[in-house]
């Protein structure tokens, strides 16, 4: 009876340390905003963003040899610690806007570890089979912090600029590493194979893990030109606001977790996935046609239905094919290439612009793209198997 009491109280706590966490670091996604109005090139701003996922990239591997080892909230509190101090290397001087990018990396860092501790621990608490729907509606909470972050975030930095976005930041992360701390994890136990690198390094070489990693790098880099380059974008047709975007985002995840999520286990993970990944680069599209404020909300539609069913199936797909002793590497393998989407779309997309931001939105729905000639060539080959198989 403990043990079944025990999943609720630990969720509870995950939830809302995760809501609280997501929420103070998704704050700074109005960074692009505040650049903006510093008079930064739309260029320089991509840049700087792109480091969301190369700090990730960066720390993300040597995370690898430790996550396994110790306890998800020991990891979460040094996580959501320096979370607090890191924004305020943004209030210094520098000598160039691009220095920047060094905070920015160091925040992507600290948000993917956060995601690695959260999705560790909820590796271990969801029983097999379910973990697909189970991580889609735990991650409602990131994505209700998500909304927070921009609705509440963008009207408090139109009032009072960085400081006051800061101080909003401060108090979710402060509430974070409270429920962090009381978060009630059993000590680690080591386990009778201790997992090594070369074992996990086999699993993840599979053939049939390449795919999802694949679309996982391209949900990435979905997020990636929003964050990157929205704000300017917004700006520059004067439509003053980036929420209804990242309002319309989390809202529509949270319907399609809470209506679908119970049949992402249920068919083939090309058919659960074939809709998503064409959403990726219409989201895009809907936003290089934005002239209103009602288009930035269906592009936060499309992507929304993109990330609402990706980030959970891969999620789920990735776990169930890892021992339980790799479940907290391959949850750091997920968040590794979703940020080296981050990077590329920041670092790739601002090689399209000339006198307009638009053209980094048009270049990246065309190599997003790719993630669906992909899965279109898993489907096919699939297709033949069975036909094969019946013959």
């Amino acid at each position: 009876m403990q043990k079944q009491h025990a999943i609720p109280i630990t969720l509870f706590f995950l939830a809302g340390a995760m809501f609280a966490g997501v929420s103070g670091n998704e704050s700074f996604n109005l960074l692009p905003k505040h650049f903006a109005l510093q008079g930064i090139h739309p260029a320089v701003t991509g840049f700087i963003m792109s480091f969301t996922g190369i700090g990730g990239i960066v720390v993300l591997p040597f995370l690898a040899f430790f996550v396994d080892h110790f306890r998800a909230k020991d990891i979460l509190t040094v996580a959501v610690l320096l979370n607090i101090l890191v924004p305020l290397i943004y209030f210094l001087p520098v000598p160039a806007a691009e220095l920047y990018a060094v905070p920015r990396a160091l925040q992507g860092s600290l948000f993917g570890i956060m995601m690695v501790g959260f999705n560790a621990a909820l590796g271990h608490s969801l029983p097999p089979g379910n973990r697909s729907r189970g991580f889609a509606l735990f991650g409602l909470m990131g994505q209700a912090g998500g909304l927070t972050a921009i609705a509440v975030g963008e009207l408090i930095f139109d009032a009072g600029g960085l400081s006051r976005l800061y101080l909003f930041s401060f108090l979710l992360f402060s509430c974070s590493l409270l429920l962090v701390r009381l978060f009630p994890e059993e000590k680690h136990q080591q386990h009778a194979t201790d997992p090594r690198l070369r074992d996990f390094v086999e699993v993840l070489g599979r053939r049939s893990m390449l795919p999802p990693l694949f679309w996982i790098f391209i949900l990435g880099s979905g997020f990636g030109t929003m964050l990157a380059f929205l704000p300017d974008l917004v700006l520059e047709r004067n439509l003053a606001m980036v929420r209804p975007f990242y309002i319309a985002y989390p809202i529509t995840v949270a319907a399609i977790r809470i209506s679908l999520s119970q049949y992402f286990d249920r068919f083939p993970l090309y058919r659960v996935l074939l809709l998503p990944v064409a959403m990726i680069p219409l989201s895009m599209l809907a936003v290089n046609a934005a002239q209103s404020i009602v288009l930035l909300a269906v592009a936060g539609i499309c992507y929304g239905i993109a990330h609402g069913v990706m980030f959970p199936t891969l999620m789920g797909h990735l776990m169930d094919r890892s021992p339980v002793h790799f479940r907290g590497r391959m949850s750091l393998v997920f968040n590794l290439m979703f940020s080296f989407g981050l990077f590329v779309a920041g670092n790739i997309g601002r090689l399209f612009i000339d006198e307009s931001v638009q053209g980094a939105f048009t270049g990246m729905a065309v190599i997003s793209s790719l993630g669906l000639l992909l899965l279109l060539g898993v489907w096919l080959r699939a297709a033949c198997t069975e036909t094969g198989d019946r013959v």
